[in-house]
């Protein structure tokens, strides 16, 4: 997937607006994602790639901030 190309095709939200999002505000929720985006408002196909991107830059800030980690 390029980034310019739409992971919600209803709202036209790329990912590179997603990974901005992420990159920027930092959120503690998937859904947040689509509160502020839109995208996953629709018709919700781009749900579970959406919280794909969220997991696995929830996972990418944990391994480049070990003292940061959430407590138990």
């Amino acid at each position: 997937m390029n980034l310019d190309d739409p992971v919600c095709q209803c709202f036209g939200v790329s990912l590179r607006k997603v990974l901005a999002f992420l990159r920027v505000y930092k959120p503690q929720r998937a859904s947040q994602i689509s509160e502020y985006l839109r995208a996953g408002t629709g018709c919700g196909c781009c749900r579970p790639e959406l919280e794909r991107l969220f997991r696995q830059f929830q996972e990418e800030q944990r391994r480049s901030n070990p003292d940061q980690a959430e407590p138990p």
